[in-house]
């Protein structure tokens, strides 16, 4: 935050004002969570759930020191395009949020509320922050709309939990583990993990071929040569991770298919075609 300006010359405490709004240069992403959980009353137990596109490492140190002061239970989901600069920080990223999870997201929320309590219920402090901001720490103008509204809030933690169980992945899922912890393998362990075993799970989740190099610390033009070749067991391993998760989402357009869902019979008569026309 500009040290020159307080955040009570942007804002108003949430216990006076319902919704507010802002465009300023002076608040950060991490200035508004360190303001909403300092509001949150004495032996509450706050649930910090975030969207966004990317995440620096900055943030993190600045996040870190806020969990210091007030404990709470992280939880973010990032674009499935910042894979590279996750992997990067994943080591620091795992240490200061519980759950992270990465998926096709542009959005930037910021959602708040007491564990220990019910979120609806009507004395229960629930904040529900969209803003314009990544997180991560600039120096441009940047807009937010703040709001303690129980139907803004209930709307919008609705969505995240749909996006967060039925369209992301959990990032640890995605990265090997050993007895200390999830690591991103070296040069030196990478003969012992299964190689091609890991890259038929990681394209199972349609990671593109250079996160995939990052992860287990492959040399990326390589392993995209190796793929290339349709006789290599790196392109066995990787097309068929993509094909069992082509074939589990064909499975639940099926499904929607059944029931009547107007996108789900598209998808199955494109599927169908493409089928009769690979017969040929």
């Amino acid at each position: 935050m500009n040290h020159d300006t307080l955040i009570s010359d942007i804002l108003k405490p949430l216990s006076e004002v319902k919704s507010q709004a802002y465009i300023s240069d002076a608040i950060q992403v991490a200035d508004i969570i360190e303001w909403t959980l300092s509001q949150f009353p004495e032996g509450s137990m706050p649930v910090v759930c975030q969207t966004t596109f990317s995440i620096s490492e900055e943030f993190l140190r600045r996040l870190n020191n806020i969990k210091k002061r007030f404990p709470a239970k992280f939880v973010v989901i990032i674009d499935r395009k910042a894979m590279g600069k996750i992997i990067q920080l994943w080591s620091f990223i795992r240490n200061v949020y519980d759950e992270v999870y990465v998926g096709d997201n542009h959005s930037k929320i910021l959602l708040v509320t007491d564990s220990k309590k019910n979120s609806y219920e009507s004395d229960n402090l629930n904040v529900a922050v969209v803003t314009s901001q990544n997180l991560t720490r600039g120096n441009r103008h940047e807009s937010a709309v703040i709001s303690t509204d129980p139907e803004i809030f209930y709307n919008l933690m609705t969505d995240f939990k749909t996006l967060k169980n039925e369209k992301t992945i959990l990032m640890k899922e995605m990265i090997p583990e050993n007895e200390g912890g999830y690591v991103v393998p070296s040069s030196n362990d990478s003969e012992d993990i299964d190689i091609f075993g890991e890259i038929e799970r990681l394209a199972s989740f349609f990671v593109p071929i250079s996160d995939i190099a990052t992860v287990l610390d492959l040399d990326p033009v390589t392993l995209r040569d190796s793929i290339a070749d349709p006789e290599s067991q790196y392109s066995l391993a990787y097309r068929r991770g993509k094909t069992k998760a082509k074939i589990a989402i064909r499975v639940q357009e099926m499904e929607q298919a059944r029931i009547g869902s107007p996108l789900g019979l598209q998808s199955v008569r494109d599927n169908l075609l493409m089928m009769e026309q690979d017969e040929d």
